[in-house]
């Protein structure tokens, strides 16, 4: 990867920090790694890990817009940017769930459930992005 491990969590830190509570942010993300690290018997500072490459995030869509037309192009994605991708999805998929438990509690349950292979909130916009992505390509030559 492109970052080390130490980084990629302050950076996961950095992402679920609401209204400057860092504090409050690094006690359910410890939660989380913790409960998953238990949960799947890896080390905790291995556990961000294994979830971004699990999502394998290779190609993303953007908006190009050309003569009064807007399309869907697909785009090769870079490690930062791959990163930024995993942790936004990881984050709204969070905030879907509708669950009346603690934050970290579902940060462990999405977390896990994207390690394990199973269904849940962040495959559901991977899946949505590979379909852009698919339906889209002939649209490829718009990129210059």
């Amino acid at each position: 990867m492109f970052f080390s491990k130490k980084s990629i969590y302050n950076i996961y830190l950095n992402f679920f920090t609401l209204k400057g509570k860092k504090s409050v942010a690094k006690k359910n993300i410890d939660r989380s790694l913790f409960l998953v690290s238990q949960q799947i018997k890896i080390p905790v500072f291995l556990v961000l890990y294994f979830y971004i490459t699990k999502l394998n995030i290779i190609v993303e869509t953007k908006k190009v817009s050309t003569r009064k037309r807007t399309f869907f192009v697909p785009f090769p994605v870079g490690p930062r940017r791959r990163i930024f991708l995993a942790l936004k999805w990881l984050k709204k998929g969070v905030f879907l769930n509708r669950s009346k438990i603690q934050l970290g509690d579902k940060l462990a349950f999405e977390l896990m459930r994207v390690i394990c292979s199973k269904p849940c909130h962040v495959s559901i916009f991977k899946r949505n992005n590979f379909l852009k992505v698919t339906q889209n390509r002939s649209y490829l030559y718009y990129r210059w």
